[in-house]
């Protein structure tokens, strides 16, 4: 991986999983890395071991992406402002919900929702709320891992 010195990204989904892999990888890369999962401990777990490998210090913000409307996301985006101090130079979209492989009959439309708030609406919301910050960047961009999109701001 190119070194990321002096490049801040954000990880949504950074406390397991796929996320956790991008958030040390990108770590490991030199990038100052904000993490944001909605499970505190498991959070605080992935930036002690950020920590520990002596990788930039990274941020870590507990927002549970699948109630979230406009005001939170632009509440979450001022905190993230404030923290960083300056540009965003990327969002890696990992956060993603599915309950179970199951015939139709055994699911809910509310199961449904929650997976479309969680892999679809959250993603956008949270970019477009960081949009401003991911525009200080020469080269901004975000990636929605689950649906495979990269774009450029």
């Amino acid at each position: 991986m190119p070194t990321l010195q002096n490049k801040t990204i954000l990880v949504t989904g950074a406390s397991q999983g796929l996320g956790e892999q991008v958030a040390k990888a990108y770590a490991e890369a030199g990038a100052t890395v904000i993490l944001v999962a909605r499970h505190q401990k498991k959070l605080e777990k992935v930036y002690d071991a950020i920590v520990e490998a002596g990788c930039p210090e990274p941020f870590a913000i507990c927002f549970d992406l699948i109630g979230a409307e406009e005001k939170e996301f632009e509440q979450f985006a001022a905190t993230i402002g404030e923290a960083i101090q300056g540009k965003l130079d990327g969002i890696v979209h990992c956060a993603s919900y599915f309950y179970a492989l199951s015939p139709l009959d055994f699911q809910t439309v509310a199961e449904w929702v929650n997976q479309y708030r969680i892999n679809t609406v959250a993603p956008m919301g949270l970019t477009r709320a960081l949009l401003p910050l991911l525009k200080q960047s020469p080269d901004g961009r975000f990636r929605c891992i689950q649906s495979r999109i990269e774009l450029f701001v």
